[in-house]
């Protein structure tokens, strides 16, 4: 699936730029990435993208001066994890000097967030731990259906997730559900670090993911000459709660991300089957949404277009909590006649009070209790793998 020269407006803008680290929409060269950024000029995450296609282009200095914006971006926009790897692809290009790394570390130290663990733990590091823990990450980058870890395989590295998402699971144990570990999330049962271990979970890519990894030998000597390195990261572990996640991380502090289950109808009105479509919602707010329609509907039959009036059904909370919306078709994405999925923005009308204020309180995570709406993944995630494995 490629970029299409539709304009793509504000409502789409975070569900869009999911599917670009996810690897289901794919930029595929320069002038597309400059044609995005002339739209989202500040973001972060595209100015990523495309310093990485400015790399591969062999256009070095253009790509090391973008990914040292893409940093700066992404600490305002309280993303530290991120920020070090766009740092260490740009001081990879051309080695940084004394006064640029304390400036980095400074930036990162004052203007980092501290809204999750994992944030917290890199804005707390010192000057020569930063460079420690930075000088020993190693950059993986996995497609959708690929095993990360299997249960009983030796733990020897920890892993940060940069972009994109992951299955954990438990087999033989009686934690039947699957979870999901997105960005800004850890896993690697590496403590203690002296001994031999091995991981208690499965680790799958269901999305194309990015993650960041330092081998347990190496952190051992790092923690070594850094005690605190090792203290940090163990305020992060719940060591001995084989009852919920090792890690203090936070799945998400908003939940644009989070994969909702909707029903779309053409006409702008419910209950007409033969013109209904399956879709997950990947971002909301009260403006609107980004949904991918998922192929057992049988697209591009009845397939939504431009200006469509249309109706959804947000499943909020297994339907123990549900929304109806009524918007209009803002843009699509999608190759023509492909089996691909189908992804589109809706522009929704005026919200009722109460609706928009249920609809806020379900993006802030006020609804209920924020791993158990992750969990209820588990009762959509075969069509939407099916797809990224496909892709």
């Amino acid at each position: 699936m490629t970029l299409k020269e539709t304009p793509i407006p504000e409502g789409g803008h975070t569900g869009v730029i999911q599917q670009i680290t996810e690897g289901k929409l794919v930029i595929g060269s320069v002038a597309e990435a400059r044609q995005l950024l002339n739209i989202y000029p500040s973001d972060p995450a595209l100015q990523r993208v495309y310093a990485d296609l400015l790399l591969d282009e062999g256009r070095l200095g253009e790509a090391r001066r973008i990914y040292g914006e893409a940093a700066e971006g992404f600490i305002a926009a309280g993303m530290n994890l991120q920020a070090i790897v766009a740092k260490i692809l740009q001081w990879s290009l051309q080695k940084p000097d004394h006064a640029q790394g304390r400036a980095f570390h400074t930036l990162l130290h004052e203007g980092g967030s501290e809204a999750n663990p994992l944030q917290r733990f890199f804005a707390r590091l010192s000057y020569p731990e930063l460079v420690t823990v930075m000088r020993r990450l190693v950059r993986v980058r996995l497609q959708a259906g690929q095993d990360v870890k299997k249960a009983g395989d030796p733990a020897k590295e920890v892993f940060f997730v940069v972009s994109g998402t992951l299955e954990e699971s438990y087999p033989g144990t009686s934690r039947q559900a699957a979870t999901l570990i997105a960005a800004n999330d850890i896993f690697g049962d590496i403590f203690p670090l002296d001994r031999e271990t091995a991981s208690r979970a499965t680790i799958k890519a269901v999305t194309d993911v990015e993650l960041v990894k330092i081998a347990k030998h190496v952190l051992r000597s790092a923690c070594h000459k850094h005690p605190r390195i090792e203290q940090l990261l163990r305020q992060l572990h719940k060591a001995g709660q084989s009852h919920s996640r090792p890690w203090q991380t936070v799945r998400r502090n908003r939940r644009y991300g989070l994969p909702t289950r909707v029903a779309l109808y053409l006409d702008g009105q419910s209950g007409t089957p033969a013109k209904s479509h399956a879709g997950i919602a990947l971002d909301l707010s009260a403006g609107g949404t980004c949904i991918e329609l998922t192929p057992e509907t049988g697209l591009p039959v009845n397939r939504p277009d431009i200006g469509d009036k249309v109706a959804i059904h947000l499943d909020l909370l297994n339907d123990t909590i549900a929304l109806d919306i009524t918007g209009t078709v803002a843009w699509i994405r999608s190759n023509a006649g492909q089996p691909e999925p189908i992804l589109l923005g809706v522009k929704f009308d005026e919200l009722e009070t109460a609706d928009r204020e249920l609809l806020e309180e379900y993006c802030l995570g006020s609804i209920g209790e924020q791993n158990l709406l992750w969990s209820l993944w588990e009762s959509i995630i075969q069509p939407q793998r099916g797809v990224s494995q496909s892709q």
